[in-house]
Parts: C-alpha cells; structure tokens; sequence
C-alpha cells in the first residue's frame, strides 16, 4: 500500500465501492464470525428449557357488581344518619390489584408448596431440603408475577389470564388454584369488612336515642348481614371462570428459530463492525506514525 500523508488520508472520500472492498477483503471473516456467533445461539436456544404457557378466560362474577351496588345504596344510607362508612372501590379493579399483590401472592405460594419448584436447582429432592438456603419469599413471589399476565377486553368485560411454566401440568394447577384462592381470599376480606361494619353500626344503634335513626341503623346492619351471606354461599365470589385452564398440547417457547435468526443477523453486523474498527485503527496508526 502506498504510504499517504496524513492530509491525504483525512481527505479521502469513502464511496459506497470502498465500503464493498473492504467487505469483500474479509469475507471469510465474516463467514467465520457469523457461523461461530449462530452455532452459539443454536447451543444456546436449546439449552433453555422448554416454557407451556396455559389460558384461563373468566369475566367479573355478578354478583360481585351487585355487592357494589349495594354498597354505594349503604354509604348513601349511612350518610344520611351522619355516618361514613368505608369505601369501596370497583371490585373488579380491586380483584385484579389483589391478585398481583404480595400479601396475596405470598400465601398462595406458602399454602400450596410453590417454592421448591420455582427454585428446583436449590431443592435436594432426595433428602427432601434445600442444598444450602432457603430462597426468601419477596424474590418467590417477583418470580411468579414474572409468570403471571392478563388482559381485559373492555368490550365484552372478559379477562384473559395467562401463566408460563416449564411444566405444564403444574402451570394448569397453578393458573386454576391461583383464581380459586383468589376468590376464597377476597371472599374472607368482604366478610371481616362487614362484620367489622356490622360492629361499627351496633355502636352507632346504642349511641342512638331517636327511633327513626335506629330503624334506619338496622337496615343498615340488615344490609350487611346480606353482604355477609352471600359472600358464604356464592363460590365464585370475584370471578366466574367461562374457561378454565387446561394442559396445552404445544409448547410455547422458547422460539429457537427465531433466536437462531436473530443471533445470525446480531452476528453478522457485530463482523461488519469489527472489520470497519480495524480499518479504522489502522488508518490511525497510520495517521500517527
């Protein structure tokens, strides 16, 4: 190559032929590096365990919006005898809150033996105990929200509720259970709500001389006693599963084709990259010396 001064080599224009000869020069280099970069997303993608994602189709329980109604008609009640009772807020809304809390969340995992299988590469089946420590339960129940997603149609008032697992039987498990124990969980709150209320408005009644607002306080308490039997006696308190999971047939990932064509394409521009820095530290050395 014939020696340039630095003058010349920052003058020199790179046209889009230039760019090709310095592709050409190392074509062999990209082949080598690009075929090396996809063997290891090959490797890679199947070392990954297989992931079944099960689907569970449920809609709001109507009764739950009854149990709305009714609490709005108890606070206008309770306002008009100088009583502020609790709010509550969209039940639907707060289902779905609860369901991705970590109190929630914490007892789901803790009641049904989840923590071993989340974290199986601690767990000596064997000797049926932890290899070394045992995994703390905030991390658990992030892991599992990693699992977990939904997504509601605001036209149909559906919900969507999807979990992924490596195995697909206790993925199916876990998606029924988790809607079960939800229902159970939120059942048990709607009842200390009440009785809690039911307490609070007994207070009031024996407070109260006049007779019209005890009449009035019974209703109220008549009201929640309603509330309270009816959580007891509706089994699908929060929702009502149309669809419940079932064992998939197909995997759904991971998607080794796709992570094979993605790491070929990464790998091919990373050669390209590469190429150019040489050139370019060349050049620059070049431009020192």
């Amino acid at each position: 190559m014939e020696n340039k001064t630095e003058s010349q080599l920052l003058s020199d224009e790179i046209s889009l032929l230039d760019l090709w000869k310095i592709i050409y020069e190392s074509k062999f280099f990209i082949i080598f590096f690009t075929i090396i970069f996809s063997l290891g997303c090959v490797f890679y993608s199947f070392s990954l365990p297989p992931v079944w994602k099960v689907n569970l189709m449920m809609i709001s329980s109507e009764e739950s919006q009854t149990n709305f109604q009714s609490s709005n008609n108890l606070g206008n009640l309770a306002s008009l005898v100088g009583i502020t009772l609790p709010q509550t807020s969209n039940k639907q809304q707060t289902a779905l809150a609860v369901l991705d809390s970590r109190i929630f969340l914490e007892d789901f995992i803790v009641k049904n033996n989840i923590l071993k299988n989340l974290y199986k590469d601690d767990w000596d089946k064997n000797n049926d105990k932890w290899k070394i420590n045992s995994p703390e339960i905030w991390s658990a129940v992030n892991l599992f929200k990693t699992l977990t997603s939904y997504k509601f149609d605001p036209d149909s008032g559906v919900i969507n509720f999807s979990l992924e697992w490596e195995d697909p039987e206790l993925a199916t498990q876990w998606a029924n259970d988790l809607i079960t124990s939800l229902n159970d969980f939120l059942r048990e709150e709607e009842i200390k709500n009440s009785e809690s209320n039911i307490f609070f408005l007994e207070q009031q009644a024996k407070a109260v001389s006049i007779s019209n607002l005890r009449l009035m306080l019974d209703g109220l308490i008549l009201e929640e006693i309603k509330k309270i039997t009816l959580a007891k006696t509706t089994k699908d308190f929060a929702f009502k599963v149309l669809d419940p999971a079932v064992i998939p047939l197909e995997r759904h990932g991971p998607q080794k084709r796709l992570i094979v064509m993605f790491g070929t394409i990464i790998g091919f521009v990373i050669s390209i990259a590469l190429i150019f820095l040489r050139r370019f530290l060349k050049n620059l050395r070049e431009i020192n010396s």
